[in-house]
């Protein structure tokens, strides 16, 4: 009886947990940004996501297509506070059984407000 009542409160306060988080890092209100679409000095960088920590050599996560992949890509910029992505590549792997899996990473970006932006112009020559 202990042993049923400590797992239904587990099984609860588990739901509730996934409940409050699920609505807010779901990365479906972020920007794909494309490379040329905006200036370098209007946004600042996050992150680099699944690029660049010391497990990636060891693990990185993979999906059964290219659209979970970016949508993991999304989910993880989210999570970080990002805006948009920036200089998102999704790369496709062949498995020893013959399916394909995709693993996609990218910049996590802030975009400046319009006034706080910097511009680097070439100097004309005379």
């Amino acid at each position: 009886m202990k042993l049923r009542a400590i797992s239904i409160a587990w099984l609860i306060s588990a739901v509730a947990v996934t409940a409050g988080c699920a609505g807010t890092t779901d990365g479906k209100d972020l920007r794909l940004v494309e490379l040329g679409e905006v200036p370098q000095g209007s946004y600042d960088l996050v992150e680099r996501v699944w690029g660049n920590t010391w497990y990636t050599p060891f693990y990185v996560p993979w999906y059964a297509t290219e659209q979970d992949a970016m949508a993991g890509l999304m989910t993880q910029a989210s999570i970080r506070g990002a805006d948009a992505v920036a200089n998102a590549v999704c790369t496709p792997a062949a498995t020893w059984w013959g399916g394909t899996r995709y693993f996609c990473h990218g910049d996590a970006v802030k975009m400046r407000p319009a006034a706080d932006r910097t511009f680097f112009t070439i100097p004309k020559k005379s």
